[in-house]
């Protein structure tokens, strides 16, 4: 019995176990394919993007720190010099952070480039750093060059004082004064001046011949200055030619804050070779820049390129993921229609197959048959087992048929005797009574017994009740008699007397 019990337990526990196992595949898959995407987006988002987001930082920074390198050269402001260098340093140390984050991030597409980056933002900060050199050099020298204007002006002023001072004593020599005072006027703005004023930018030739431009001017209207102040001095007496005499007593002074040593002339001589250092400077910065900020450029599309790729294969992976899921998806609903079709054709069809044939032996069809499956399991047996109920139960009502005409047989060839003889004296009265009374009592036993059969029909039944019936009115029949017969053996008796 255990042995044909586990065939139906073997098949629902294998179409459970398959469903079961489609559902673990596709969790498993789901999984899989939910990790691929995963480990490509941590991919993605802790390199790719990160290093995209760094070397967009590092070119914003290096743009910011480039300007405020190259704002002092052209403004030339020296209040500013700490100002513009200190935000330069801020810039690059925001550059040299986000260079740092993008050497975090490296991966091995990018390590050669960005080899290159580190070596050129190296050069790019030296560069900066010898231009703020140069500026502060330009600075102390703007200090010394400031103090000797200051002086020159000073002196300029003073021989103006003695030039205004001639023209109140003697008005004759008025032409003349004013001829001194042009020369000297000429001379003024020479060297208080700029050589190159703001956002001019000129070659080396054209600075050196503006500076010999200059030196030259100076030297002819000092020098007329000179000439015209002793051709005055040949001429006047007193105090118009003492007040002259110290006009050009300041004038030696004046020109020798020019040309003396470490004079006005040596420091713009000076000022304009750290000026063209300072633009040599500023080039070699440019280039430096522009070297580091291509390469940037470069690495920047290197992992922009990396990072499409990136998402193209996540999207792709994405896909292929979508494609699995859906195929395995649709073998299993197809494994599932199967399977659902295995057990409807296997299991449901064949137990409602039993139940319908069930009710109608129930009914009393014992003749038909159930077709047996051949699975060799315990649908199979089940209906074997319902085939020999049938054929015992139509073996058993037949039986009963032939009891039940026999029994009616027997009563009507007992009720079809002839209850007097011929002659009185021949009846035998309690003979004939005990037949009589075990006649009826045989059929009612009988159909007792057989009414305790479960599977008797209805109409069979209604046969067994109806000869219990007559098997009753027969004996009652005999007990009237019974009751009637001494009446009547008394009378006859009477007649014979």
């Amino acid at each position: 019995m255990n042995h044909f019990k586990l065939g139906i337990r073997y098949k629902v526990l294998g179409v459970m176990g398959t469903l079961t196992l489609l559902i673990l595949g596709l969790g498993v898959i789901f999984v899989l394919s939910f990790n691929t995407i995963q480990s490509g987006f941590l991919a993605v988002s802790k390199k790719s993007f990160p290093s995209y987001q760094a070397l967009d930082k590092l070119s914003s920074a290096l743009r910011e720190s480039k300007n405020w390198a190259v704002r002092y050269t052209i403004e030339q402001d020296p209040k500013k010099l700490d100002t513009w260098k200190t935000n330069y340093e801020k810039s690059y140390q925001k550059a040299s952070d986000a260079l740092k984050a993008i050497e975090n991030l490296t991966f091995s597409p990018t390590e050669n480039i960005l080899k290159t980056v580190k070596e050129s933002f190296t050069f790019y900060g030296k560069a900066t750093q010898a231009l703020f050199d140069r500026h502060e050099e330009r600075l102390a020298l703007f200090e010394h060059k400031r103090g000797l204007q200051e002086e020159y002006r000073a002196t300029y002023q003073e021989i103006l004082s003695h030039l205004e001072t001639l023209l109140h004593l003697e008005s004759k020599n008025r032409a003349d004064i004013d001829f001194l005072k042009s020369f000297l006027q000429y001379t003024e703005s020479l060297y208080l001046k700029p050589m190159v004023s703001d956002l001019e930018i000129l070659s080396e030739k054209e600075i050196k011949d503006k500076l010999q431009q200059r030196k030259e001017m100076f030297q002819k209207n000092i020098k007329d200055f000179d000439e015209k102040a002793s051709y005055l001095l040949s001429k006047t007496t007193g105090s118009f030619k003492k007040t002259l005499h110290e006009a050009k007593v300041k004038s030696l002074t004046y020109r020798n804050l020019v040309f003396g040593q470490s004079g006005l002339s040596e420091v713009y001589e000076k000022d304009t070779q750290e000026l063209l250092f300072v633009w040599k400077s500023v080039e070699s910065l440019n280039e430096k820049y522009i070297s580091v900020n291509t390469q940037t450029e470069a690495l920047a599309t290197l992992v922009s390129a990396h990072l499409e790729s990136s998402i193209q294969k996540l999207q792709s992976s994405k896909a292929r993921s979508l494609s699995i899921i859906s195929l395995v998806f649709g073998l299993s609903l197809l494994l599932l229609v199967i399977s659902l079709f295995y057990a409807s054709r296997h299991l449901i069809s064949p137990i409602e197959m039993l139940t319908t044939h069930a009710k109608k032996i129930g009914e009393g069809e014992f003749e038909i048959k159930v077709p047996v499956p051949k699975t060799n399991d315990e649908i199979s047996e089940l209906a074997q087992a319902f085939n020999f109920m049938s054929d015992y139960l139509f073996r058993h009502r037949e039986q009963l048929k032939i009891a039940t005409q026999e029994i009616i047989k027997l009563y009507q060839q007992k009720s079809a005797e002839p209850r007097k003889q011929e002659k009185p004296e021949d009846f035998d009265f309690p003979t004939h009574m005990s037949h009589e009374f075990r006649t009826a009592l045989a059929v009612i036993e009988q159909g007792l017994t057989n009414l305790d059969i479960p599977t008797l029909q209805e109409k069979d039944q209604k046969k067994i009740m109806s000869a219990c019936h007559r098997a009753v009115f027969r004996l009652s029949d005999v007990i009237e008699t019974f009751f009637d017969f001494p009446k009547k053996e008394t009378i006859d008796k009477k007649k014979v007397a």
